[in-house]
C-alpha cells in the first residue's frame, strides 16, 4: 500500500490543494517564470524545504481580486 495521497484525498482532508509553480502558472494562464519573477506581488505562497507551493484557493482569490469591470 502506498503512502502517497491523491489531490482528491488532500481536498477531502483539508478542503484545499497545494500545487507547485508549473501547475499554478498553468491555472493562471501565465508562464512559470512570470509567476516566479512576480512572487513579491503575486498570490500568497508557502515555501516548504525550498519548494514554492500555491494553494488553489489563494490562486482563485488572487485572480478574482483582479477582475476588471467596465
Amino acid at each position: 500500500m502506498s503512502n502517497m495521497i491523491t489531490a482528491d484525498m488532500a481536498r477531502e482532508m483539508t478542503g484545499d490543494v497545494w500545487v507547485r509553480r508549473p501547475e499554478a502558472a498553468k491555472y493562471m494562464g501565465i508562464s512559470p517564470q512570470t509567476l516566479a519573477n512576480n512572487r513579491a506581488k503575486g498570490p500568497r505562497y508557502a515555501k516548504v524545504f525550498g519548494t514554492v507551493l500555491y494553494r488553489l484557493s489563494d490562486l482563485k482569490a488572487f485572480m478574482s481580486q483582479r477582475v476588471v469591470v467596465r
